[in-house]
């Protein structure tokens, strides 16, 4: 929907020291892999041995979180929307349909997010990673949003432009469309329909159609 003008290697840079100032290893994770990836493997870490106590743990993932939060603010304070999403979105309204964002963000720097990017009057919902136990890829993300606004999976597309929300929404049984931008160029090959962020708009619209006739 929106993009996020985040330096990611500098961002896993800052969670790795964080990390390491905690007792992580020196070296033992690199900024090529995804910053979830690194925290949880972190955790477990500091678990299975380190032995760090469950407060300790609790205690040190609370500022890795409060710093990833902090980039998320900057991030959605300069967020702005991918071409042509607003026709998209307001495409999607003129026809009736329910448009709920399933995000990794907190509910807050999503809501931020939509508001700065000019789209929030088109969504229906926010489900974001603090709105559930397991956020995405875990299909039980959108299950929940699902649940909320009584969605089944014959009636929805999930739309993505990573791999994790399309790993999602094939979990969950729903159709998925994957978006190819020039940052995700090979993450959405899995999605049941591909298309180009450039055309989504017409190619997306035209979907819909097909669908609702």
């Amino acid at each position: 929907l929106v993009y996020f003008k985040i330096d990611y290697k500098e961002f896993r840079r800052k969670i790795i020291a964080l990390l390491e100032s905690k007792g992580i290893p020196s070296g033992k994770y690199t900024i090529d892999r995804p910053a979830r990836e690194t925290i949880n493997s972190a955790k477990k870490y500091m678990e299975e041995t380190l032995h760090y106590s469950s407060q300790d743990i609790k205690e040190i993932m609370n500022q890795v979180n409060a710093a990833v939060i902090e980039t998320e603010r900057v991030a959605a304070e300069q967020a702005t929307p991918v071409t042509n999403v607003d026709k998209l979105l307001q495409f999607g309204k003129q026809k009736g349909l329910l448009q709920i964002v399933v995000t990794y963000n907190t509910h807050a720097m999503a809501q931020l997010t939509l508001e700065r990017a000019g789209i929030a009057q088109y969504i229906d919902g926010v489900v974001a990673r603090d709105d559930v136990e397991n956020p995405k890829p875990d299909p039980s993300h959108i299950n929940s949003a699902a649940t909320r606004f009584n969605i089944e999976t014959d009636e929805c597309f999930m739309v993505g432009d990573h791999s994790n929300d399309i790993d999602m929404g094939k979990g969950w049984g729903c159709q998925t469309i994957g978006v190819k931008s020039q940052y995700e160029l090979n993450s959405v090959s899995d999605a049941d329909i591909i298309v180009n962020q450039e055309t989504m708009y017409e190619e997306i619209a035209r979907i819909i159609k097909s669908r609702l006739n």
